[in-house]
């Protein structure tokens, strides 16, 4: 009975449309919108229509894709014309170069680090049902709407694409553990002078297997070549998240997770699994006071438009207030705990984990 009432509540937040996965280039958009590249590894294989699809392919595709932002926007909302984009009002492919192996791939990366405003890189890893250009347009927003003066790629592991493909996309981000791993590689040997990794809801799930993976090989090698950590909603179970942590010779930093006692999805999540939480709806600081970590916590912040699963990204106050945060915001927190100490809230320290409780402008 659990089972068949979850997928009924699932099936009514579906919402999909069959051209979902359909993002055409556009290249007069270019001329109407903001264009920032951003940079694309996947496992997905390929497809016709939709560019890349749902299914896992054992060999990664290795992509430079320009995206038009468009100007009549509201900070935090990515607005999708899927097959009929509309670049006044739709975030819109204007270019895509196919690299055809890792290397000629890796070079024309660190040619992008280079050319990047901090010689820097941010690595975005998307969530649960997502096609394949949806963190592509996500992390084009972050990097406008945050003003993010670095490189960009995104992390496009095998999801399903629907609400009911929850196991799939689960078992996917294991797949997807080794791709992972090549693209930090890749990253780090571009000698960035920062390098910061971004996680959302499932995909720190492949964040933390794949980190744990590394450090298993080479100890230290996350806390030597990252400039940062976040995990923004991330669907983790507490206790797992707390093991993995166990392995690391030594924690990035800063390693900032970003929860909300109001994200409906995690909370379905948890009541799933039988839990009570995830470490993304994880509003006490008791269980993880014994990690360096640092907890934003956005309960006090809304956006309805993702159920508040995506608050960080998608709600304009809390943009609003990282972006005033010049600190913070110089590359989406990547360097030392003063960024973390720049936001304003009520603060709170326990043992080697601390928190502030995000609080709207007055």
């Amino acid at each position: 009975m659990r089972v068949l009432i979850v997928f009924s509540l699932i099936a009514l937040l579906a919402a999909c449309t069959d051209d979902r996965g359909v993002s055409p280039i556009v290249p007069e958009a270019a001329q109407i919108g903001t264009v920032r590249d951003v940079y694309v590894v996947t496992n997905r294989a390929p497809h016709d229509t939709h560019i890349f699809g749902i299914e896992r392919a054992f060999s990664s595709s290795y992509l430079r894709l320009g995206v038009s932002i468009p100007p009549q926007r509201t900070p935090g909302t990515v607005r999708n014309g899927h097959s009929k984009p509309n670049p006044r009002a739709d975030f819109t492919l204007v270019s895509r170069t196919d690299h055809p192996d890792r290397a000629q791939f890796r070079a024309d990366l660190a040619r992008g680090v280079q050319a990047s405003q901090r010689k820097a890189a941010t690595l975005f890893v998307h969530g649960y049902n997502n096609t394949f250009v949806d963190p592509v347009f996500r992390l084009a927003q972050l990097a406008h709407d945050l003003q993010l003066p670095s490189a960009l790629v995104a992390l496009s592991w095998p999801s399903r694409a629907q609400p009911l493909g929850y196991q799939y996309d689960t078992d996917s981000t294991y797949f997807s553990r080794d791709m992972m791993q090549d693209t930090l590689f890749d990253i780090a040997a571009t000698n960035p002078s920062e390098f910061v990794l971004v996680g959302h809801s499932m995909g720190s799930v492949v964040v933390m297997e794949t980190l744990r993976q590394i450090e298993l090989a080479q100890p230290g090698w996350a806390a030597r070549n990252l400039d940062g950590v976040i995990l923004m909603s991330p669907d983790l179970d507490v206790d797992v998240f707390r093991q993995v942590m166990r392995s690391f010779k030594e924690v990035p930093q800063p390693f900032i997770i970003m929860v909300s006692g109001r994200d409906q999805a995690l909370r379905l999540s948890a009541w799933i699994r039988g839990d009570e939480v995830r470490v993304g709806n994880l509003t006490d600081l008791e269980p993880l006071a014994n990690l360096p970590v640092q907890i934003i916590d956005l309960s006090n912040f809304e956006s309805f438009s993702t159920g508040n699963h995506l608050t960080a990204a998608a709600s304009p106050a809390v943009l609003s207030i990282l972006n005033a945060a010049r600190e913070f915001n110089r590359d989406f927190a990547g360097g030392a705990q003063r960024e973390f100490d720049a936001l304003p809230g009520q603060r709170r320290i326990l043992r080697n984990a601390s928190k502030i409780i995000l609080l709207p402008p007055r």
